[in-house]
């Protein structure tokens, strides 16, 4: 019962104007979608604010504001050297034998394949972390300049900040050939 059915949501609001030299447009954002595999999925909030304002006939100023906030959780992938059961999830699922052990089993254990030691999709499910956590800022400042009617002259002035968080965590109980692998990367980026 690794598969379940998705569901996903979305809310946006979204509010605009322009009272007299000022025009304004401001939105947030809401996403959320389940994979398709229990324990997986994306969570998404948005934000973005557009100022503008006329200065003069000639001259417009403005600026431009995104951020978003993705938080999600997605099952390992196979790789070229591990192309089996013990390197992926989806593989496990595909390959292993369709038990479950039921609370109070005194049997051998049937998640764990003993010719292959790797465990059927449940171990993966409960002991397999793949998480990103992302942060993005795009602010923007520009200065427009109507020269003449046929011709306008615009500079631009951003920074695009980013910063994200990625956890990945396979317990030995999964395959007991590979052994618990385990890393968290942080990065963080600015560019203008």
């Amino acid at each position: 019962y690794s598969i379940r059915p998705a569901v996903g949501q979305k809310y946006y609001f979204s509010i605009n104007g322009r009272p007299k030299a000022v025009q304004y447009f401001f939105s947030l954002g809401y996403n959320n979608k389940n994979g398709i595999i229990r324990n997986t999925g994306v969570e998404q909030y948005t934000m973005r604010l557009n100022l503008d304002k006329n200065i003069s006939k000639t001259f417009k100023v403005g600026t431009r504001t995104g951020i978003s906030y993705i938080n999600s959780n997605m099952p390992s992938g196979a790789n070229a050297n591990r192309n089996n059961a013990a390197g992926s999830l989806i593989r496990s699922m595909l390959t292993y034998r369709p038990f479950m052990k039921l609370d109070g089993d005194e049997e051998e254990d049937p998640d764990v394949d003993e010719e292959t030691f790797v465990s059927g999709p449940d171990k993966w499910l409960k002991y397999f972390i793949n998480k990103r956590e992302t942060l993005r800022i795009t602010p923007s400042i520009y200065l427009q300049w109507q020269i003449v009617p046929w011709l306008t002259f615009k500079s631009t002035l951003g920074g695009d900040y980013s910063s994200a968080e990625f956890t990945r965590w396979k317990s030995r109980v999964i395959s007991s050939l590979t052994g618990s692998i385990g890393s968290t990367n942080h990065f963080d980026n600015f560019r203008y």
